[in-house]
C-alpha cells in the first residue's frame, strides 16, 4: 500500500477500519507506506500507538506487516510539527474511530524511517522524476539523478523529525537542481520538500520493498521467481581492507553498492573504482 499526504490520510483510515483489527488480514500486509505525514506516534521509545493500535512502526528493513513514512526538509530547516488540520490532532477524527488516539505534541514522539539514510549524512541514491521535466533521457519516461543530493535522518525535537536533503553538486555538474523549484510554493517554509517526498525517496522505499518481499515469501511460503545473475561475485570473505567486485573474469568498474547487515540497515554505500574494488575498512568486525 503506497500513499502520500492526503491520500496517506485516507490510507491510514484504511488500515484502522480494515487491517488494524483484522489478524488475518495483518498477516497478509507487507507493508504499508503513508508517507508524508505523522501517523506514527506513541509515547517515547514504543513503536505502536498513532493511527493504529496494533500495526507497528518498521523497526528492521526486512520486517513485514508494518508501517513506513518520512518527510523531506531542506538542509537549515527544522522540521515542523504536525498541523492542526491533521487528522491526528483532530478530537472528531479519534471519536469515530479513524485513529487509534490523538497526538499529544508534549508527550508523543513521532516516527520516520531512519533505515536506509541514517542520521549520517550521505550520497543520496537516485532523485528519481519524470523525462518531462529534463532536457535530456530520450525517451525514457523517467530519468534518475544519482550523487546529486545529500540525506540523512534527523530528528531536532521529539515531534521534529524528518530527512534532510541538499543539493551537492560537483564542478561542471550540469544535471538541474529540481529541488529549488520547490523552495517557490508559499508552504515551503513549513511543509519543506513534501511534494518531492516520493523523488526523493522512491529509490531507498524499493530497495526496502524488495527486501520485505523476499521476507514475506519465505514466511508465508509464497513462491516467488527471481532472476540472479549467479556469475557475479564479492571476494575475498573474509575482508579486512578491500572487497573486489568481479563478473565471471571481468572487473566490475564503477558499479554502485550497496552493503546491508543482516537486519536488512544499509552500512555501506559506495562505488567500485577502476580495479573493481571498495574499501570495506569503515565496516564493523564481524559484519
Amino acid at each position: 500500500m503506497l500513499s502520500h499526504s492526503q491520500g496517506a490520510h485516507l490510507a491510514g483510515i484504511l488500515l484502522r477500519e480494515v487491517f488494524d483489527l483484522n489478524p488475518q488480514l495483518r498477516q497478509k500486509l507487507v507493508v504499508a507506506v503513508v508517507a508524508g505525514i505523522a501517523s506514527n506516534y506513541a509515547s517515547p521509545e514504543l513503536l505502536k500507538g498513532g493511527w493504529w493500535q496494533n500495526i507497528p512502526f518498521c523497526s528492521q528493513i526486512n520486517e513485514c506487516g508494518c508501517v513506513m513514512n518520512w518527510r523531506s526538509y531542506k538542509a537549515g530547516q527544522n522540521p515542523s510539527p504536525p498541523q492542526n488540520s491533521n487528522p491526528n490532532l483532530n478530537t472528531f477524527a479519534v471519536n469515530n474511530g479513524w485513529v487509534c488516539k490523538r497526538l499529544n505534541l508534549s508527550q508523543n514522539w513521532i516516527m520516520q524511517d531512519s533505515l536506509f539514510y541514517d542520521n549520517q549524512n550521505r550520497p543520496l541514491r537516485n532523485f528519481i522524476t519524470l523525462r518531462s521535466n529534463v532536457s535530456f533521457g530520450g525517451t525514457v519516461g523517467y530519468v534518475a539523478f544519482d550523487s546529486l543530493i545529500n540525506i540523512k535522518h534527523q530528528r531536532s525535537g521529539i515531534n521534529h523529525v524528518g530527512s534532510i536533503v541538499q543539493h551537492t553538486p560537483k564542478p561542471n555538474d550540469r544535471r538541474p537542481n529540481l529541488l529549488a523549484l520547490e523552495e517557490s510554493n508559499l508552504l515551503f517554509s513549513g511543509l519543506g520538500y513534501h511534494q518531492k517526498d516520493y523523488n526523493i525517496y522512491t529509490w531507498a522505499l524499493l530497495k526496502q520493498i524488495d527486501v520485505k518481499i523476499n521476507t514475506f515469501a519465505t514466511i508465508s511460503n509464497t513462491t516467488i521467481t527471481t532472476l540472479a545473475n549467479n556469475s557475479h561475485r564479492l571476494f575475498p570473505n573474509p575482508a579486512s581492507d578491500w572487497i573486489y567486485l568481479k563478473n565471471n573474469q571481468d572487473v566490475q568498474k564503477n558499479e554502485n553498492i550497496d552493503i546491508l547487515d543482516f537486519t536488512g540497515k544499509l552500512v555501506l554505500f559506495d562505488q567500485t573504482n577502476n580495479e573493481g574494488r571498495i574499501s570495506a575498512k569503515s565496516l564493523n568486525k564481524g559484519l
